[in-house]
């Protein structure tokens, strides 16, 4: 901190000087009524003045880069670190983009898990029931028999089905992992991308 008052001192000392330097300099090239390049006298001091401010900001700048890594860094490498920023931004609007799309997939994937659950749970009711009126109805074994082994076959079709509704929604809920896995990754490289462009306007 001490070094950076030093630097800003320096920095108002010696743009005074020079500004006092060039602003006496015009004033006697003016008093003098001295000429360059054929100019007249004003145009003269005019152009003095003109060259002296241009020395203060060379001495300025010159200062700046002399004393001050980060800056350098931060003028010649801000391009790049822009570019690597927004590269990251549409990456990770990228990946959300994805995320919400598996996610609404999984959603999908519940309201089907449920609805076959559902037809599940009635077809193990009906099954039930059918076991029921074996055991009470004997003249129409037959048919209930035939009856049950349908149920047992579409219950076992619907079991499979939730089966592979579970494995498709463990495998959905996985990307998902891994999605914010990544967009968590993505959103810490922004940050520290952010902190270096605040570091290098800081330093600016």
């Amino acid at each position: 901190m001490t070094s950076a008052y030093i630097l800003i001192a320096s920095i108002l000392v010696l743009g005074g000087l020079l500004a006092t330097l060039g602003d006496r300099m015009g004033t006697r090239v003016g008093k003098a009524r001295l000429s360059l390049f054929n100019l007249r006298p004003r145009t003269t001091a005019t152009v003095v003045t003109i060259i002296t401010g241009g020395l203060i900001s060379a001495s300025t700048l010159g200062i700046l880069f002399a004393t001050s890594e980060s800056l350098r860094d931060g003028i010649f490498e801000l391009d790049n670190i822009l570019k690597k920023l927004r590269s990251a931004r549409r990456e990770v609007s990228q990946l959300e983009d994805e995320k919400n799309r598996v996610a609404q997939k999984l959603e999908e994937a519940k309201a089907e898990q449920i609805e076959v659950q559902k037809r599940l749970d009635e077809t193990n009711r009906n099954f039930q029931q059918a076991q029921n009126q074996l055991k009470d109805i004997s003249a129409q074994v037959g048919v209930l028999r035939t009856e049950i082994k349908s149920l047992l076959r579409e219950r076992q079709l619907l079991i499979q089905q939730r089966n592979q509704l579970n494995e498709q929604i463990t495998q959905l809920q996985s990307q998902i992992t891994q999605l914010k896995e990544l967009v968590k990754k993505r959103d810490q490289e922004m940050l520290e991308l952010d902190q270096a462009i605040q570091e290098r306007d800081q330093a600016i």
